[in-house]
């Protein structure tokens, strides 16, 4: 007989082995002889030492992933081979079902024989109990992908819907308190303490190619199909990057050697903005239209 495998997954009941059952049954029951069980169990067993328990694990499919960089052609891949693994299961669980109607004949034949021990009959109800329990957990295997993926999915469009708050954030406490500022050079120097507001945004427009380009590329051309790490961030980098006084400082004297001056490069800093803002108004355009997709491709999920 085919070892039986203690998968991670899901364990073989120990009350479904044969050893076990002809150790619980008691002297009187064998005495009272052949039940059918001790067979029906080893057929269970058989077919299930055939089955790669591992195709079903959908974790293993994305472990060390990040959640934002799970791949869906890997998890698609996956999902097909178990597709291909299901008829085995399905094997298991006829047998299953075979062994839970033998374990209820034998439960009843047995409660009409006073010899034989009421712990045996109990046993026996057992035997079938489980032996139903574990054939119904079997069929929803397959829906472990259907969940994690409609899971995934709703994760993503989690993170997806807190972009443009955290767009008007930026614009609210970054970039209008700059504009409306007498003193440019002192209202910069108090952005040093909000620079995450703006390196969040850029490090989105990094997350965002990455999950279309590597993870989800059969969506990427209805969504956007240019790259907003190399459209944008050049555009914010300068605010992302100053994360300490000292690192605005050392830019604003690169700025001034480009315009001439500090006062020119201070008063270039105020004019791009509106431009500025006005590109993340498009990157959330982009965001929108990400979410609409994948709002219509969770709708193909079973």
């Amino acid at each position: 007989m085919p070892q039986v495998a203690q998968e991670p997954l899901i364990s073989y009941p120990e009350i479904l082995t044969n050893k076990n059952w002809q150790k619980m049954k008691g002297l009187m029951a064998k005495v009272a002889g052949e039940t059918g069980v001790g067979k029906a169990m080893d057929a269970v067993q058989a077919g299930w030492g055939e089955v790669t328990w591992q195709k079903f694990d959908v974790d293993k499919v994305w472990r060390g992933a990040g959640l934002w960089m799970r791949s869906l052609i890997d998890f698609e891949l996956a999902f097909n081979e178990a597709k291909k693994e299901f008829p085995k299961v399905e094997k298991v669980r006829k047998a299953l079902f075979d062994l839970e109607k033998v374990a209820e004949k034998t439960a009843a034949e047995w409660a009409k024989n006073k010899l034989i021990p009421k712990s045996a009959t109990e046993h026996a109800k057992k035997v079938a109990a489980e032996a139903s329990r574990l054939a119904t957990a079997l069929k929803s295997l397959d829906r472990n992908f259907i969940d994690a993926k409609k899971k995934h999915f709703e994760f993503l469009l989690k993170r997806i819907r807190a972009f443009p708050e955290k767009v008007e954030l930026a614009k609210e406490h970054f970039f209008t308190p700059i504009l409306k500022a007498k003193d440019v050079k002192e209202a910069l120097k108090a952005s040093v303490k909000r620079y995450t507001l703006i390196s969040d945004l850029t490090t989105f427009f990094d997350d965002f190619d990455k999950l279309l380009k590597t993870c989800m590329p059969s969506i990427a051309d209805k969504v956007y199909k240019g790259e907003l790490k190399k459209e944008y961030t050049p555009l914010f980098e300068k605010y992302a990057k100053a994360n300490t006084e000292k690192a605005l400082m050392g830019i604003l004297a690169e700025e001034a050697k480009k315009h001439g001056s500090e006062e020119k490069a201070l008063q270039a800093r105020v004019q791009e903005i509106p431009t500025l803002m006005s590109k993340l108004d498009e990157v959330v355009r982009h965001v929108n239209n990400l979410e609409k997709v994948l709002k219509d491709e969770m709708t193909k999920v079973p």
